[in-house]
């Protein structure tokens, strides 16, 4: 068996067999292993997206700058997008076409997660060496 063979199998073993581990755990193999873009890797970053909890920093230095920049934009879009459906439900419903429309809510600010200068430090060491 060549490389390329083992880390096909080993691609196929985690897609299929470890659906239920946990999103950072998947996402940091399929990085390690240089996982193309796909809908199993993309279901693994909505899992996280849409967890409560929000990422660590430790799990911010597992991922890297690439993924977590990645994660924290779904997380954005779907705050926002919530944020919208909650003012469109509040909303009064119209009584004539003359009446002005209600201004847009803007998007909830996400809180980035706190990570010190030395762990940012360490990211960007982490990320070079990748």
């Amino acid at each position: 068996m060549d490389h390329n063979d083992a880390s096909n199998y080993i691609r196929t073993e985690i897609q299929t067999k470890f659906l239920e581990e946990d999103p950072v755990d998947l996402i940091e193999a399929a990085i390690k292993l240089e996982f193309p873009e796909s809908k199993w890797l993309q279901d693994r970053f909505d899992a996280l997206a849409d967890r409560e909890r929000s990422i660590s920093a430790g799990e911010v230095l597992r991922l890297g700058a690439r993924a977590t920049e990645t994660l924290f934009r779904l997380r954005e879009q779907r705050a926002y997008n919530r944020g919208k459906a909650s003012v469109s439900e509040a909303s009064p419903p119209k009584t004539s076409a003359t009446e002005a429309s209600p201004p847009e809510a803007s998007p909830p600010e996400a809180s980035p997660p706190q990570v010190s200068t030395q762990q940012a430090r360490a990211l960007e060491l982490r990320q070079s060496l990748l």
